[in-house]
């Protein structure tokens, strides 16, 4: 006569403290690897952001395309940079569609639009930031002007083209020195860091990715940078329609990716390049 033997009450939780211990292992591996996964795509994407905007430059006497300008008749707002490079890139700009629809090449993969808040639910055109360096915006003194040339850039290799940034702008100054040249002529250093970060898109996206960002330069090439204080976080917009981080105040980077070479001249690279 056969005897079947079922699990104890131990064997039966020991079976599942293993099977938590491995879920507890796994998990992070694998949100690791989607993460990474959503990195490399980031990257795909302002490799061929930036791509689209050289041959743009050649074929407009080796200038750089405004961030934004005033669109045609008939048309509400500003028409970006993104607009612009489109023929090349061939990505169909996001026209404000609602969420859910599928990003292009515009929007970087980790960008949430509910980080944007309830005051703008739709996707923005880009949730990439131009060099205004570089690309001139539209504006009132000093982001008013004439985009670069190419023989204006001496460090291609370490000029940012473009940065992450947090949708709402097609353009930042990537000054993080909290001495920011706002669009009025003689605007004081800022103090008030809400009022900081709505002007310095990049600043508040430059944790992205694994505590760092990507970023595209002026010679093509895209890489990753880790940010100066890995613990920026993204959060919704306050009634008053800043952008901030949740730390008390931006930290100022003194390498890898800078507002000035002038004052850090031996960093990676920078937005300004005097």
């Amino acid at each position: 006569m056969k005897i079947r033997r079922a699990f104890t009450l131990i064997e039966l939780l020991v079976v599942i403290a293993i099977i938590a211990i491995l879920a507890a292992i796994l998990f992070p591996v694998f949100a690791q690897a989607r993460e990474k996964a959503r990195q490399a795509t980031c990257t795909s994407n302002l490799k061929e952001i930036g791509l689209g905007e050289l041959m743009y430059v050649q074929d407009y006497d080796e200038t750089f395309s405004p961030a934004n300008e005033t669109s045609p008749a008939g048309v509400s707002g500003n028409t970006g940079w993104a607009n612009l490079i489109d023929p090349y890139v061939k990505a169909n700009v996001p026209k404000g569609t609602i969420i859910g629809d599928p990003l292009s090449v515009f929007v970087c993969p980790d960008f949430k639009v509910t980080d944007l808040g309830t005051a703008a639910q739709s996707r923005p055109n880009s949730s990439y930031a131009a060099n205004r360096l570089l690309l001139a915006a539209l504006g009132s003194f000093p982001l008013a002007g004439s985009s670069a040339t190419l023989a204006q850039v001496q460090y291609a290799s370490q000029t940012v083209l473009f940065a992450e940034g947090e949708g709402i702008r097609y353009y930042t100054d990537g000054n993080d020195t909290q001495q920011h040249d706002g669009e009025i002529a003689g605007d004081p250093p800022y103090t008030n860091v809400q009022l900081f970060d709505a002007n310095m898109s990049y600043v508040v996206s430059r944790a992205r990715h694994s505590g760092g960002s990507q970023y595209a330069f002026s010679d093509g090439h895209v890489k990753h940078f880790v940010a100066p204080n890995p613990n920026y976080l993204k959060v919704p917009l306050n009634p008053s329609g800043a952008y901030a981080p949740t730390d008390v105040t931006p930290k100022l980077s003194g390498n890898g990716i800078v507002y000035s070479r002038s004052q850090f001249p031996n960093a990676s690279g920078w937005f300004n390049e005097n």
